[in-house]
């Protein structure tokens, strides 16, 4: 059996599906991977606009379908999930051969299911997470492991680090693993270190940075830089935080126990840049 079909849906897809694709027993030969996607476009200025992974395709040339819950794929043998915003019904797993749908999931389960592992490891303020490889069942992310992997989150980690520490490592991993004999039985079980806890899709309540405290504001910032960024609202204008910084001039916000200085930012109107080239520019 072989992984012939890939399934995502915005822009944490697209390394996922680049990795699979690299792999030398890919790469080097004919063997095509079907892709499926959502058709969820968003209204934007009059127009719609695809989702992240869907944009990718067209800018890739990459051919691919939209998904749906009644549709059986009868020559599928492995799919490849990552980041895809259904989750499939019982039925759908039944009709398509039950058991060999894989999902990528960027935590040591079973501790951070959910849509926002990597969001919430920094928000819960965990030291370490990592990358879950296993097979969907009927549950939310309960399948059986296949692989995982664990790395260190630093004070410092933004979840763009994270994101980066997270598919290197599947990289590596589905470089070397064969494809076409993967092993539904074993279980590589990390016995996660922190409590088991859920993640819950963030809503602009859990952007702000108005009236809380330095370190709530830093987790934010750092969790939030991919799927946010985070915002603080200043004489009724908001501002988008994309990092900040301990030392050197910049963009100042008032928090409940003091200052954080913003490192880059979009500013009302603006595009993003440093705060302090704003600050000077507006001088």
């Amino acid at each position: 059996m072989k992984i012939n079909y890939f399934f995502g849906s915005d822009s944490r897809s697209i390394p996922a599906y680049e990795a699979l694709v690299s792999t030398d027993k890919i790469a080097s030969t004919n063997h095509t991977i079907n892709v499926v996607t959502l058709d969820n476009s968003n209204r934007v200025r009059g127009k719609n606009k695809p989702n992240d992974f869907e944009s990718y395709c067209l800018d890739n040339n990459i051919q691919y379908g939209y998904y749906n819950e009644q549709d059986v794929y009868d020559d599928l043998e492995v799919a490849l999930v990552c980041s895809f915003g259904k989750i499939f019904p019982s039925e759908f797993l039944i009709n398509n051969n039950y058991g060999i749908f894989i999902n990528l999931h960027l935590s040591l389960l079973p501790d951070l299911k959910g849509p926002t592992p990597v969001e919430y490891a920094i928000l819960y303020g965990y030291s370490h997470s990592g990358v879950s490889l296993f097979i969907i069942d009927e549950g939310i992310d309960t399948g059986k492991i296949i692989w995982q992997e664990e790395f260190e989150i630093l004070p410092s980690s933004y979840a763009s680090d994270l994101y980066s520490l997270a598919f290197d490592k599947f990289n590596k991993y589905i470089n070397k693993v064969d494809l076409n004999n993967l092993n539904y039985t074993e279980s590589n079980s990390i016995e996660s270190k922190q409590k088991v806890k859920k993640t819950y899709k963030f809503n602009d309540c859990d952007l702000s940075l108005n009236n809380v405290d330095t370190e709530t504001a830093k987790k934010r910032i750092r969790a939030f830089n991919v799927l946010g960024p985070a915002k603080y609202l200043d004489a009724e204008e908001q501002y988008k935080i994309h990092s900040y910084t301990e030392s050197g001039e910049g963009f100042e916000i008032e928090l409940t126990d003091g200052k954080l200085t913003a490192d880059i930012i979009t500013p009302p109107g603006r595009k993003k840049m440093k705060s302090a080239d704003w600050l000077r520019g507006r001088k």
